[in-house]
Order: C-alpha cells, then sequence, then structure tokens
C-alpha cells in the first residue's frame, strides 16, 4: 500500500455491493427441499401411528374419560398464553420507537413479500390509504439473559423484566396449548405428529436452560 502524503486528501472507501439472492434454481430447490422434508415427517408419524396403534387408542380411551377437563384446560391455557403474549407486545410497544408512515409501509411490503400469493400482490399491496402510524421495538432474550434476569434480586418489581418474562411464557403457553389441541381433537398420525415436536422442542428447550 502506497503512503498517503500529508495534505492530501483519503480516498473513499467504495461502498459495498448488496447481498444478491440466490438464483432461481437455488431457490425452488430450496422450497422443494422442505416440502419434501414436510412430506416424510408426515408419512414417518403415519408408519409410526399404525405400529403404535394399540398403546394410541389407550391414550384416546384417557383422554375420552376426560374429555371435559382436559379440553377447557387447553383451551384456557392457549387463550391465556395468547392474552398474556399481547399484552406484553402492547406494553412493548408503548414503550418503542414511533415509526414514520414510510416505516409502517416497508414493514409491511417486507411482511407481504413472505407470503405465499401472486407476486404482483406481495409487490405492490402494501400502501396505506390515507394517514398512518406506529411504534415498533425490537427485543431478543436468550436462556443465558433470562436466566440472569431471574437471579436479580427484586426482578418481579421491575416492569421490563416482568413484561419480558410474560412474553415467553404466554408464547410458550400459546404454542405447546395450541400444538396440544392438534394432538386432543386429530387423528392417531396427528397426536404422533405434534406429540414428537414437542418432545422435541421439550427437550432442546431444556438442554439450552441447563448449558446456558
Amino acid at each position: 500500500m502506497d503512503p498517503i502524503e500529508p495534505g492530501s486528501e483519503v480516498p473513499e472507501a467504495e461502498p459495498e455491493a448488496p447481498p444478491q439472492p440466490p438464483p432461481f434454481p437455488v431457490r425452488m430447490w430450496r422450497g422443494v427441499r422442505g416440502w419434501l422434508a414436510g412430506f416424510a415427517l408426515v408419512f414417518l408419524a403415519i408408519v409410526l401411528a399404525e405400529i403404535f396403534k394399540v398403546p394410541i387408542a389407550r391414550f384416546e380411551g384417557l383422554l375420552a374419560r376426560h374429555h371435559g377437563a382436559v379440553q377447557w384446560s387447553l383451551i384456557g391455557a392457549t387463550a391465556g398464553g395468547l392474552l398474556l403474549f399481547v399484552a406484553a407486545a402492547i406494553y412493548l410497544g408503548r414503550h418503542g420507537v414511533s415509526m414514520r408512515p414510510e416505516e409502517v409501509e416497508e414493514m409491511l411490503r417486507k411482511n407481504r413479500e413472505t407470503m405465499a400469493g401472486p407476486a404482483a400482490y406481495r409487490r405492490w399491496r402494501y400502501s396505506f390509504y390515507g394517514q398512518s402510524a406506529g411504534r415498533g421495538f425490537d427485543v431478543e432474550i436468550s436462556f443465558r439473559q433470562l436466566k440472569e434476569v431471574l437471579r436479580v434480586p427484586g426482578w418481579s418489581r421491575d416492569p421490563t423484566s416482568l413484561t419480558l418474562i410474560a412474553a415467553v411464557a404466554g408464547g410458550l403457553l400459546m404454542v405447546f396449548g395450541g400444538f396440544s389441541l392438534f394432538i386432543f381433537y386429530g387423528p392417531p398420525w396427528l397426536k404422533v405428529l405434534f406429540g414428537g415436536w414437542m418432545l422435541y422442542a421439550l427437550v432442546r428447550m431444556t438442554w439450552g436452560l441447563a448449558r446456558a
């Protein structure tokens, strides 16, 4: 590198080019691979449901004997988790950053681009008619941070800590309660599919908390 002489202007660095999306065949293969993995999981669940049909039938009989209690417990857990999560999101939003109308439209445009549907709809149907306003927040919390929050004395009197814990607890209740409803009402293969997913998620979360 040549030395820069005193008094000479420092050359500006060239701006980095924005990352380019992968080619269409790569994107198509990723989508096809995801669908194939989903079909493979469903096929595996159907096979396992047929292999373990006797234990599953006993489990369904147990649920039938306590139908009312199990049903309303799952519905209450899902609804309570949803309300808790929404309340935490509203609190965080009220203490978030104000968004300009252009930022609101940009956020909606990005969300539309991830949805299925015609490309023209995803690209153009994101503008608001009239005035728009919003507030945004960006919160991330890891298992380690969650454990550190719980170790701090007086965390139950801190609104921010309570809100984060309420959001985590509400999200877990909402997700696991909702998937449990599929297990409760669904056919045997759906019980195997969602039951296996919930067991896998519980093991991963327990392992993550233990290692955090």
